[in-house]
Formats: C-alpha cells, sequence, structure tokens
C-alpha cells in the first residue's frame, strides 16, 4: 500500500487481516523501528 506518512497505514493492515482472519500475516519494513510501530498497532 502507498500512502502518506500519518495516513494509518499499519491500522489499514492489522484492520485487513483481522477482517480477513488471517492467522498468519508476513510484515516485511526496512526498519526494525517500522516493524515496532506494526506490532503495537
Amino acid at each position: 500500500m502507498i500512502a502518506v506518512v500519518g495516513s494509518g497505514k499499519n491500522l489499514i493492515g492489522v484492520a485487513a487481516a483481522n477482517r480477513l482472519t488471517a492467522r498468519r500475516v508476513v510484515v516485511l519494513m526496512p526498519t526494525l523501528d517500522l516493524l515496532v510501530q506494526v506490532a503495537d498497532a
């Protein structure tokens, strides 16, 4: 997904995974800091 900073990409990803009832989700991030943000969402 491509969107501007602060537009809620992490929350959209979490909501999509929940709606699809995904048991596992692969998240690829260029930095560990961004991965931590997704994990905290």
